[in-house]
């Protein structure tokens, strides 16, 4: 599956499930390089995040935002 591929599947997964998906988050130690998340509440978010993990192997990371929280993949970067 290409990049593209990849950034696409995870947009249309987020919106089915309810979240808002952002395509260029900047983490956590990524020193100004963005990738592809999404963010909702806790639970939904980190399912999501679980399911794309165990079809893709690309691991994620997770920060709160306050009142949502936000699940990343830094390795997914979006070339938009």
């Amino acid at each position: 599956m290409t990049n593209e591929q990849l950034v696409k599947m995870i947009c249309r997964l987020a919106k089915k499930r309810g979240l808002t998906p952002s395509r260029a988050y900047s983490g956590r130690f990524m020193f100004g390089k963005t990738c592809i998340g999404f963010y909702g509440d806790l639970g939904p978010c980190v399912a999501a995040a679980e399911f794309i993990k165990k079809k893709t192997g690309q691991p994620y990371s997770r920060d709160n935002l306050g009142f949502d929280t936000i699940c990343y993949f830094p390795d997914i970067e979006d070339h938009r």
